[in-house]
């Protein structure tokens, strides 16, 4: 996912704006300047249009995710998500699969699929921690490589600092691959920090957005990101 909210996040948050409901459902517009993949740190430069759809069972957690990119040469990717979300002492677990489409429908090609687990723990300090691992399996290796792992940690406070009316939200993210795609396996490929000011007005919330991304190499290749957007969510 790329500049979206972890599944368990969304998941989570939907179920507890909708938890009178047995399903519960939210839709996710974006418009960024470039794009940047949230778990490999992988970078494209070009406008980049986002849309997603998060369908959430309550209350057992369950969920179907949908995300689809849009460069500016067109259709670019389609992710599809199936997971759980629950919590166990304190602690907030994701688990599930996820189908990559990098190309057209009808070409997998270069597609592939991955086996998830993230965990949100108990707020630290008025953060509250993170942390994710995907393994990677490619579907035909002969055109993107073989598979592997990618990690990240992290931590996030929602209200980092209040100017006025307006709460500013701070996530601070570090990650890195066993060489996924053929790449430079890299134990810490990238560092990442996202200011956002999320605003709600009855079942919307808009968040404007800016990251700045460095990279040190492998997938995330090296060099200091800027990248800003906006974005738009309804449930």
């Amino acid at each position: 996912m790329v500049f979206f909210s972890s599944a368990a996040a969304m998941a989570e948050e939907v179920a507890e704006e909708k938890k009178d409901k047995t399903f519960s459902a939210s839709v996710e517009l974006g418009v960024f300047s470039s794009y940047i993949n949230e778990n490999t740190g992988e970078y494209t430069n070009g406008l980049m249009t986002t849309a997603g759809f998060l369908l959430t069972h309550n209350p057992s957690g369950l969920y179907f995710v949908a995300l689809s990119y849009i460069s500016e040469k067109g259709f670019d990717e389609v992710d599809v998500y199936f997971g759980e979300s629950f919590k166990l002492k304190g602690i907030t677990f994701d688990l599930g699969v996820v189908y990559y489409n990098v190309d057209t429908l009808s070409n997998m090609e270069g597609d592939s699929v991955g086996a998830y687990a993230g965990a949100r723990f108990q707020e630290v300090c008025g953060f509250v921690p993170f942390a994710y691992l995907e393994k990677m399996l490619s579907l035909h290796e002969e055109f993107i490589g073989s598979g592997g792992f990618v990690w990240k940690i992290g931590a996030e406070k929602e209200d980092f600092l209040k100017i006025g009316e307006w709460l500013i939200a701070l996530k601070l993210e570090a990650g890195g691959n066993s060489g996924i795609y053929d790449t430079d396996p890299m134990f810490v490929s990238f560092a990442r920090c996202t200011i956002s000011t999320p605003i709600k007005i009855y079942g919307l919330e808009v968040s404007p957005l800016i990251t700045f991304q460095q990279d040190f190499g492998g997938i995330a290749e090296t060099g200091l990101r800027v990248i800003g957007g906006i974005n738009l969510a309804v449930w």
